[in-house]
């Protein structure tokens, strides 16, 4: 399980530079920062038991101290998406609110095109759901597997610090990519319609 571990932060800190350009090229800022946008699930996510009948949550341990000192700390928004439809999303909503956060997206990212493009995927540079493979969880007797988000927190902190702090050290170089690549190409309108 180490080494697994060990190969996940190689991968993920190899691509640590194009992560950082992606974000400056598609992202947006807040209070000065580049966000780092990070797709979470609801259940068995940030709860470890659910009830979408009951509309009842048991809170998952560390998931919303860690959300906090990841926004805090390194500017994370976080865009909810969720198997749960429209009556069922509201109780969610309310219990993720009443935990101290506020939702950067709600199954979407905010950056992600006009309404007439609207994606069935919302972009972020992190996914995180128990159904994800390499997502550590907790296997309850009884119950159903949540997310260990201690394990997480202390797989990803340090891939999070790092990604924060190339997006400062490469943001000019990516701008001036951006703006040439933007002259470039204002010309060219391509039509995707088939």
């Amino acid at each position: 399980m180490i080494n697994k571990i060990k190969g996940i932060i190689r991968a993920l800190s190899f691509n640590v530079d194009k992560l950082a350009e992606e974000i400056i090229w598609y992202g947006e800022k807040k209070n000065g920062k580049y966000i780092i946008p990070i797709v979470i699930d609801f259940d068995f996510c940030l709860t470890c038991r659910s009830s979408w009948i009951k509309g009842t949550f048991i809170e998952n341990p560390h998931a919303f101290d860690t959300l906090k000192k990841w926004n805090e700390k390194y500017n994370c928004g976080f865009i909810l998406e969720t198997m749960r439809g429209e009556k069922k999303i509201t109780p969610a909503l309310d219990f993720i609110k009443k935990k101290g956060i506020n939702l950067y997206g709600i199954g979407r990212n905010p950056t992600q095109g006009s309404d007439e493009d609207l994606s069935c995927k919302a972009w972020g540079i992190f996914n995180i759901d128990d159904r994800d493979m390499n997502i550590p969880l907790v296997y309850p007797k009884n119950n159903r597997p949540y997310v260990d988000w201690k394990a997480l927190d202390d797989l990803m902190s340090l891939t999070i610090k790092k990604l924060h702090n190339r997006i400062i050290e490469v943001e000019d170089r990516v701008l001036k990519a951006k703006k040439i690549a933007e002259e470039t190409h204002k010309a060219v309108k391509i039509d995707y319609s088939y």
